[in-house]
């Protein structure tokens, strides 16, 4: 196995859009993140232990944005981002467990925004189906991945108005120009419809994280589990190399299990399209 692949760090960022926050690893820390790859926000389960009071109070500020960051100290100075998100207020929970307190919550990833975004706005036309996309990502607070070379820049000539909920607009642009979006890791990421994003392929052998076999789940779709890789992401290519299946596979489902040393949980599973 790849010497990057030893001595597990998981850190966790929070704070409000704008301000200074804070930032705690050395804690114990465990997670589950799920990233579908469509319209539905990606969303995180996170518990950290024995977090002070200040911390404790400090998550629940309305508004609170968090960034989990794991991977293992091989991998360079900082950590993978597996996950981006606003915490769902409602779901924090702080208990005493023997001699823990443990600080429980929910965050989804431009869960807010997707939900509660609505815009009365309007661009002057013309303007491209680029720029339009770049504005209404600007509107709702996003950043955005490079946009695919193929995506057609269709022109509205007359400009284009919002009135309503953001995310009927971005079906209504992205459809148009049949691509598909998501929000990953506080990005908007369009790629054309059903193809993957232009990142370069992630390997994935048994040199390089890979876990037992590959599953094959019918003639056209397998599941794939590694080492935790934050670099999986829904759409991202995979270049898949072992004993019983050799191709390009593109994520439709991933899922990050962690936790910073005190359980065996950390690894990444990604249900997949076969490619070629």
């Amino acid at each position: 196995m790849d010497k990057q692949f030893f001595n597990r760090v998981v850190v966790l960022d929070a704070g409000l859009p704008g301000q200074t926050g804070r930032s705690w690893s050395g804690l114990r820390i465990g997670f589950e993140v799920e990233k579908l790859g469509d319209k539905t926000p990606d969303t995180a389960a996170i518990e950290v232990f024995n977090l002070n009071p200040d911390s404790r109070s400090f998550l629940s500020e309305p508004g609170t944005v968090v960034r989990l960051a794991a991977g293992y100290t091989g991998q360079g100075d900082s950590p993978p981002e597996v996950f981006m998100g606003d915490i769902r207020p409602e779901s924090i929970v702080h208990a005493r467990e023997g001699t823990d307190i443990v600080s429980r919550f929910e965050a989804a990833d431009g869960g807010v925004k997707l939900q509660t975004t609505r815009l009365a706005a309007s661009f002057a036309g013309p303007i491209g189906t680029r720029d339009l996309l770049r504005e209404v990502a600007a509107k709702m607070g996003l950043d955005y991945a490079q946009l695919p070379d193929a995506l057609p820049d269709q022109q509205y000539m007359c400009g284009y108005s919002i009135f309503g909920p953001v995310r009927e607009s971005l079906d209504d642009i992205v459809q148009s120009a049949g691509a598909r979006w998501t929000v990953q890791d506080g990005e908007l990421v369009v790629t054309m419809d059903g193809e993957a994003t232009i990142e370069v392929a992630v390997l994935l052998s048994p040199t390089s994280g890979l876990i037992g076999e590959v599953e094959r789940m019918g003639t056209t779709a397998v599941r794939v589990t590694s080492l935790l890789n934050g670099r999986i992401k829904p759409r991202r290519r995979l270049q898949v190399e072992s004993a019983g299946f050799t191709g390009i596979v593109r994520p439709t489902t991933v899922r990050h299990f962690g936790d910073a040393g005190w359980s065996p949980d950390f690894y990444t599973q990604a249900e997949c399209e076969v490619v070629s």
